[in-house]
């Protein structure tokens, strides 16, 4: 016989005969706060694995910043080139090579880490938009979502370029030109020339001067060179006169629409190219199953995205590690491939009427792409903040009170509880500064916010990441202005003819701008591409004079780009799917009469 329970028995409460639980100690605490999902990674599964722990993004953020600052206490101070010598402008090139090399060992987990993202993000774009086209051609909305959709982007990225082109125009030109750059000097230190070493027809000695004579030695001797006979002048004029019109840059959009090899537009990453392509291709897969009731590209779509997707969530998982190396090498040194070579520097006419000579070395332009990110705002307290501001007061204008009250006008519902829903992503994007990147978590935090269906999510996301950057457009609009109204060397002096700011020149930018983001690719630094893109279409091949700020700036202005673009492109698929019925809801009706169906067909 056994005992009575001493529960029963004796009546004790349970919590004297069963030990209390411990709280967690503090580094469980941490350890689960630090892996604590804000979203999952699958558009198909219900358990998926992935997470993105933003406490630990923000960690990462923190201790990037904090690495950049003791790297650049490390390296070696910026040398002193007061006098302005060849010798002080080898000195400068020494340091930037030095910070260039540091940086470039410190983003190589950043820079892996997104190629990887790109290398799945890519096929993972075809496929979605595969069966978003698939479906909604069997839905019969592909017509009214696509006109629908390319109304909305042509609409709000005008608006994005219009809202640089008139923030910048408000701010009288004194407040904008930089110290650097922008100051007149009563002495001829921006007109010292440029050494050079001539090598003989051998190819083996150089040129020298000895005793009053010209010989070839073995030993190189340096000339100045100096532009006496304005060759450089002539060939800038000759260059400049052969610029890009408007009617090259659609051609140049026509050629990206028709691909002539879909591979090798995977492989140069065009994504407008692969999503001209896909849209016929998910037609051709609607049809094809269209009589049989069998579609096994349909299978095979979903199953590739399913597969595309737990990669990506593998590579999403490093990303706390890569985003530190990021944010750190962007700090430290500011350069980037798509900026303009070093070299001479080819600046227009000067405010006193002399030409400018071609040979005078780019000293502030090597410092300012080199330097470390605040001692370059600490360079130019006024100018560089003035900038940035303008930049985000337009961003906040367009994307936080413009696209809303679009929304609300056209749907007559508030979006801000679906716009909070995607925080997840949109931090996603700031840290990583690609919206391809971000594509696959932005689409999953918009199906998790129930508010718009899988079907146009599908379908409007993937193209608008290729075709549709509301930030590009503001960057670049913006960043034009600040060029062109700062080309001048002389503050006392006006800003040259060819780079005078009218009403015929604003438009031509605002249509620039609008084209420039529609052929940009949505990767990191594109928006100095788009600006690159837009200045020589307009300007020519003269370089413009500030362009080394705009890519000292570019950590910040590229990041917030970003999350505009991922903003723009969640508000389009919001409005699109209001007005063809394809919200949460609908498509959850449509589940529910299917599986209903089916449950009667079996019955049967």
């Amino acid at each position: 016989m056994k005992p009575p329970s001493p529960e029963v028995e004796y009546d004790y409460p349970v919590e004297l005969l069963h030990t209390a639980r411990r709280p967690p100690r503090t580094y469980a605490r941490l350890l689960q706060y630090y892996t604590t999902p804000a979203a999952r990674l699958s558009l198909n599964d219900d358990k998926p694995a992935s997470v993105l722990p933003l406490a630990a993004l923000a960690t990462a953020v923190i201790a990037g910043g904090l690495l950049s600052y003791g790297i650049d206490c490390a390296l070696e101070a910026p040398p002193d080139f007061a006098n302005r010598t060849l010798d002080d402008f080898k000195a400068l090139l020494a340091f930037a090579a030095t910070r260039a090399n540091a940086a470039r060992w410190l983003s190589l987990p950043g820079t892996l880490f997104v190629r990887a993202l790109n290398c799945l993000v890519v096929p993972l774009i075809f496929v979605n938009l595969a069966m978003g086209v698939a479906e909604l051609v069997q839905a019969g909305k592909l017509g009214r979502v696509t006109w629908r959709m390319l109304a909305l982007f042509v609409l709000t990225t005008m608006l994005a370029a219009g809202q640089g082109l008139f923030w910048t125009s408000l701010v009288p030109e004194d407040v904008l030109r930089t110290r650097q750059t922008n100051v007149h000097a009563n002495d001829t230190r921006w007109n010292r020339a440029a050494a050079v070493d001539v090598r003989c027809p051998d190819n083996s000695t150089f040129l020298s001067w000895t005793d009053g004579a010209l010989t070839c030695n073995a030993a190189p001797t340096s000339f100045q060179l100096t532009d006496t006979s304005r060759v450089f002048t002539t060939m800038r004029a000759s260059r400049q006169a052969a610029k890009k019109s408007i009617p090259d840059l659609l051609e140049l959009i026509a050629t990206l629409i028709v691909p002539n090899n879909v591979f090798q537009a995977f492989v140069d990453g065009d994504v407008l190219s692969i999503v001209a392509f896909v849209l016929p291709f998910g037609l051709a897969i609607a049809r094809s199953g269209a009589t049989t009731g069998h579609n096994p590209m349909w299978a095979l779509c979903q199953q590739l995205s399913s597969i595309l997707t737990i990669m990506v969530s593998w590579v999403v998982a490093v990303m706390p590690v890569a985003v530190l190396f990021m944010v750190a090498a962007t700090l430290v040194y500011p350069e980037d491939s798509h900026a303009a070579p070093m070299g001479w520097n080819l600046a227009p006419m000067r405010g006193n009427g002399r030409g400018a000579n071609a040979s005078s070395l780019p000293f502030e332009q090597t410092l300012a792409r080199s330097e470390y990110f605040f001692d370059n705002l600490a360079a130019e307290p006024a100018s560089m903040p003035v900038f940035l501001a303008l930049f985000v007061v337009g961003w906040l204008a367009h994307f936080v009170l413009v696209l809303p009250a679009l929304t609300l006008l056209t749907t007559s519902h508030n979006p801000l509880p679906y716009l909070r829903s995607l925080a997840p992503a949109l931090w996603f994007g700031f840290l990583s500064s690609s919206a391809l990147a971000a594509m696959p978590l932005l689409m999953k935090v918009m199906h998790l916010s129930e508010y718009v269906s899988r079907q146009v999510t599908r379908f409007v996301i993937p193209v608008g990441t290729g075709i549709h950057m509301d930030g590009i457009a503001l960057y670049v609009s913006t960043a034009m202005v600040f060029l062109l109204r700062t080309q001048s060397y002389d503050r006392a002096a006006p800003v040259p003819e060819a780079f005078a700011l009218d009403t015929g020149m604003y438009l031509l930018i605002w249509v620039c701008a609008t084209i420039a983001a529609w052929t940009v690719p949505p990767l990191p630094h594109s928006g100095v591409l788009g600006l690159l893109f837009v200045w020589f279409a307009i300007v020519g091949e003269s370089r413009p004079t500030n362009l080394h700020w705009m890519i000292a700036m570019d950590v910040v202005t590229d990041r917030l780009a970003t999350v505009g673009t991922m903003l723009s492109n969640a508000v389009v698929t919001f409005i699109v799917a209001e007005k063809v019925d394809e919200r949460y809801a609908d498509e959850q009706d449509r589940r529910h009469r299917t599986l209903a169906s089916r449950h009667e067909w079996l019955s049967e």
